[in-house]
């Protein structure tokens, strides 16, 4: 679709592929921006930067919670815990806050007191960060039971409950636009870890390639990078290494990790997991500069997410895995399945479909249905590495040590040999 000037002009700024948005979710963005736009001028605003102050809030909705993904936590946690002297992470793109927060308070959990971690959130929303400054949280950014991680660190006021004090002078959280070239505001030095998850897969391919090759020049030597369950091909493609199990979706440098490919997009190789998963000051309102905006997290709403289109049409069993990937990257798993049901009805030999299936009934903890989809991956592809720690998953949550065990040497035994 062909989108007015100022759409245009803004993804353009950001490094936003639209199609990967979806058209009814720019759409609503724009009339939004209209709408909000009238109501700032009635109030006596005037500013031409004003509607694409707003068109840009619009786009970028900032929907996360706390310890959004516990597999992730966790392993950043045992990650940062053998970092001797003061740790440092990254949250880019951070939204309001809770992922920010949520490191902060992993950190905490390991015994690490505030003067020993640094934690840094970047994104390109101004309201976002307001609210993520703020600290102050209710409703659907307290879910399940993710959120009683979350208690501890924080205060119960009459609004909602407030990050506590304890933990402000850890964090800082800043407005920048990863597209644009470093330093990005507030962001200095090497990080031990950085959390950039379901970014990726929305930009174009040149700003891919660019966030990419930033947070590589970012990330220490040993560092960790979390990216999105339906990015990992982005890093696999670019000679980075899986670090954990696949619902972590975290990666380490590669001896082939850097300079980042022109072209990344997720591939049907990927088969990963698919856990879903975005102070008190205020910042200053302020107009839409390309040469200071500088992180977006565009989130289509969950009822039609899209993967990235890429260059050329894929085939049609691609297409509609690459389909299905993303509404599990979404956590709409019965939609992924039921697009899986269908390619694997015409399609019964791909392997890659078989262990995103494996994955979708996983998160669910449908261990059977797991293991039945699994084991037909591994039947098709002896050696497909992700089916392969899927059966270890499901091995561990049965309380079967030994045979996980056997599934994770196998798989880095065929690492190994890749290497």
């Amino acid at each position: 679709m062909t989108y007015d000037p100022l759409v245009s002009g803004v993804a353009q700024e950001l490094g936003l592929d639209l199609d990967s948005v979806g058209e009814a979710h720019v759409l609503a963005a724009r009339r939004a921006a209209r709408l909000r736009t009238a109501q700032r001028q009635a109030q006596g605003e005037a500013s031409r930067q004003i509607e694409a102050d707003e068109l840009l809030e619009a786009l970028v909705v900032p929907e996360s919670w706390f310890f959004r993904d516990e597999a992730v936590f966790d392993h950043l946690g045992n990650h940062c815990s053998r970092v001797s002297g003061r740790v440092r992470v990254l949250s880019a793109p951070c939204a309001r806050g809770e992922e920010a927060w949520s490191i902060a308070m992993t950190l905490a959990r390991t015994g690490r007191p505030a003067a020993q971690m640094e934690v840094v959130g970047i994104d390109v929303s101004n309201n976002a960060i307001t609210h993520a400054r703020r600290g102050l949280y209710s409703g659907m950014s307290l879910r399940g039971q993710a959120a009683a991680l979350a208690v501890p660190w924080m205060e119960e006021r009459p609004e909602g409950m407030l990050v506590s004090q304890s933990l402000r002078s850890a964090v800082s959280l800043h407005q920048a636009n990863m597209v644009r070239p470093l330093p990005w505001e507030g962001v200095t030095g090497s990080f031990d870890a950085i959390l950039c998850r379901n970014l990726l897969i929305y930009l174009t391919p040149s700003a891919r390639t660019h966030v990419l090759n930033s947070l590589h020049s970012l990330l220490r030597p040993d560092g960790l990078i979390f990216c999105g369950h339906a990015e990992g091909t982005i890093l696999l493609q670019n000679g980075w290494l899986r670090d954990g199990a696949p619902e972590t979706a975290s990666f380490r440098m590669g001896r082939a990790a850097t300079p980042a490919r022109s072209l990344m997009r997720p591939q049907a190789g990927d088969g990963q997991g698919v856990r879903p998963y975005d102070s008190s000051s205020q910042v200053p309102a302020r107009p839409f500069n390309a040469t200071e905006r500088t992180g977006l997290i565009p989130r289509p709403t969950p009822t039609a997410p899209v993967a990235v289109i890429p260059a050329q049409a894929p085939p049609m069993a691609d297409a509609q895995l690459d389909r299905a990937r993303a509404f599990a990257d979404a956590g709409l798993y019965e939609q992924a399945r039921e697009i899986l049901v269908e390619l694997l009805t015409e399609s019964p030999e791909h392997t890659d479909a078989w262990t995103l299936r494996g994955m979708c009934e996983l998160a669910d903890n449908r261990l059977a249905q797991a293991v039945d989809a699994f084991r037909q991956a591994l039947l098709l592809e002896p050696r497909a590495l992700d089916a392969m720690e899927g059966m270890a998953v499901v091995a561990g949550r049965q309380g079967r040590g030994e045979l996980a065990t056997s599934y994770r040497s196998r798989v880095a035994a065929i690492r190994g040999e890749n290497e």
